[in-house]
């Protein structure tokens, strides 16, 4: 019995090769692939084929990779009307070295049997053939059928991602959207913090955020940034508004900033100005107000794209007949034209999509999936005031793309943005960065109907009901062209704040940079109630196993070196982690210190202070006799 196979690549050429014995296990196709082939079976009761990489077993190298859409199929040589055959498409790795169909035929119609109509057997003469047809797919973006173990953002991208509590992927999209319009982080980073070092400064839970964003290896934890929120952890498992939640995080650092020389770097960077005008018609009498705004919401339904919306936006509602005007004592009631319009946008425009509105015949909330498109660049002039200065150009090009993929009830956020004014995109999928096409970033995103790539809608929808796509755009960001230079300037080490730079990863400094600073170790003292009397039954209720200390908490002006950071834990929250409960808890112990060692600790783990497998000791059982190693 014998095989015979022949290779077809993806431009429909063919190389034959010689028959090889049909028991063989591997049959090779060419240099670069070969077949592996269990006639029998592989451990089930039908044919086994599978596609594999031609390296031999001890030269594939460590990121080879490639990305291959394939068909196997086995056919008789004597009658080519007689096949069968499967398709399917794989990244070929060192560590996923093969893909192909365990079952691909049952043995019982291979041998003996007429194949389906056909008088005569697939397998005919002990002989059959396989070909592969073959598709090297480009891999644009590093990332193409990636199973993601072992996927390394910085490694792969230079960036990280932010870690998902619960349901905080709003928040970390919003977040990372944020951190790469740089002259924002720039402007954080000069909120004066130095003499406020609480985690319950929002401002410098943000400033470490985006610090550790900037140098960390790994994805960077939000839990001090919700904290100083006042956020429970109800909170953190339900999806906010991310419109709101922006407006709030605003607010709070432009209250921050207040008498200092970046007190008017937020409204300068993310405000505009709208003009409500009532104008009459045949008289010279206008009403208007100017406001300030920091984003604008756009309508979807009804639009079939961005400058649509913006039409429908400062459209001209006409009061005549019984609706007039009355334009006061000396005109009387007028016919008039309503209406906004904008006096200015912003350097860093925030567009609101309203992909969820009322629906009163459902009587609730819906998500509008409705194909609605946005460029890559437009031009603002238009949507302005006659009078708005226009000598430098208003044209805006996207910067980022921020995501909602389900439903009103259940869905997931992420963001595209393009860090840089040229170069890739990336997708910041919480923990996750992966670079990005365009296609990814528009297309993808517009909503409506699955489209091929020729813009055709699908045929099986025109069959049947549309197939919708569950991820639609719902906040844009665009930066004005003629300011992405002063937007995207890049920042530096030299542009965080002193007392930030120390909280570098820990586990790469010496033990003598390993300190706590004057502000943790007069918290400390402050929070820390004065050492209990000695002696007395309060000393059988000491519930540890820690030894009795040989000296005492070290003073404000002691350096500690031997452990790595301290962290105040509430009795009550060691108590759930498994701390016997003591029947009576003097008010000494109200507190207790965690003593992290940067051993196998990550740098997220360091400077965030995580305390899942840390040794705990009471406070005044510290001995700097200790030895961290």
């Amino acid at each position: 019995m014998a095989l015979s196979s022949k290779l077809v690549d993806s431009h429909g050429t063919t190389s034959h090769k010689r028959s090889f014995p049909f028991l063989a296990t591997n049959a090779y196709i060419d240099s670069c692939r070969r077949i592996l082939l269990f006639p029998f079976g592989n451990n089930v009761d039908q044919c086994s084929i599978y596609l594999e990489h031609g390296f031999e077993p001890n030269a594939v190298p460590e990121d080879w990779s490639c990305c291959v859409q394939f068909a196997l199929v086995l056919w008789n040589p004597n009658d080519p009307r007689i096949f069968t055959y499967h398709t399917a498409h794989h990244r070929f790795t060192k560590d996923e070295s093969d893909w192909g169909f365990t079952r691909f035929l049952e043995l019982r119609k291979m041998f003996n049997v007429p194949y389906e109509d056909f008088g005569r057997p697939l397998v005919e003469d002990d002989t059959a053939n396989i070909t592969a047809f073959v598709r090297v797919v480009e891999d644009e973006t590093g990332v193409l059928w990636h199973n993601f173990n072992n996927y390394d953002s910085k490694k792969e991208t230079g960036y990280v991602g932010l870690k998902n509590q619960g349901a905080t992927c709003y928040l970390n999209s919003l977040l990372q959207s944020l951190y790469f319009t740089n002259a924002f982080r720039k402007a954080i980073y000069h909120i004066p913090t130095q003499h406020d070092e609480s985690m319950a400064n929002s401002a410098y839970t943000l400033q470490r955020l985006f610090y550790q964003l900037q140098h960390s290896n790994t994805a960077v934890s939000t839990n001090e940034l919700t904290k100083s929120f006042g956020w429970e952890t109800r909170h953190i498992f339900e999806q906010q508004d991310v419109q709101e939640l922006s407006r709030k995080l605003m607010e709070r650092m432009e209250e921050k900033m207040k008498g200092t020389p970046y007190e008017k770097a937020l409204p300068e960077m993310f405000s505009g100005k709208i003009k409500t005008y009532i104008s009459c018609i045949n008289v010279p009498y206008e009403s208007s107000r100017i406001e300030d705004f920091w984003d604008v919401q756009l309508n979807v339904s009804g639009n079939k794209n961005l400058l649509d919306s913006f039409k429908d936006y400062i459209q001209v509602e006409k009061l005549d007949g019984e609706n007039q005007y009355f334009a006061g004592d000396e005109y009387k009631l007028q016919d008039a034209n309503k209406g906004v319009i904008f006096r200015s946008f912003p350097d860093v425009l925030h567009l609101q999509l309203k992909r969820f509105e009322y629906d009163i015949q459902r009587d609730t909330m819906m998500k509008i999936n409705d194909r609605y498109e946005f460029p890559e660049e437009f031009d603002a002039a238009p949507y302005l005031d006659k009078d708005v200065d226009m000598s430098e150009s208003w044209e805006y090009q996207l910067h980022g793309v921020l995501v909602h993929s389900g439903d009103l009830n259940a869905g997931h956020y992420y963001a595209f943005l393009k860090p840089n004014k040229e170069g890739w995109w990336y997708r910041y999928d919480d923990d996750k960065v992966t670079k990005a096409t365009k296609r990814e970033v528009l297309e993808e995103n517009f909503g409506g109907e699955y489209r091929s790539p020729n813009a055709q809608v699908r045929a099986a929808a025109a069959k049947k009901a549309p197939v919708m796509r569950p991820n639609s755009a719902y906040m844009l960001v665009y930066i004005r062209k003629s300011r992405l230079d002063k937007i995207l300037t890049p920042v530096t080490a030299e542009d965080t704040p002193a007392h930030l730079r120390k909280w570098q990863n820990p586990c790469a400094m010496g033990r003598k940079e390993r300190l706590l600073t004057l502000t943790q170790r007069s918290d400390l003292k402050r929070r820390l109630r004065p050492e209990r009397p000695r002696g007395g039954s309060a000393r059988s209720n000491i519930c540890t196993s820690a030894s009795r200390p040989s000296q005492k908490l070290p003073s404000s002006n002691t350096a500690v070196q031997t452990w790595d950071s301290l962290t105040l834990i509430p009795t009550t929250t060691r108590q759930r982690r498994g701390t016997t409960k003591c029947s009576e808890q003097p008010p000494w112990q109200k507190w207790w210190i965690t003593l992290h060692r940067t051993s196998a600790r990550t740098h997220d783990e360091c400077v965030c202070g995580s305390w899942s497998t840390a040794r705990t000791v009471r406070s005044d059982q510290i001995s700097r006799s200790q030895n961290c190693a």
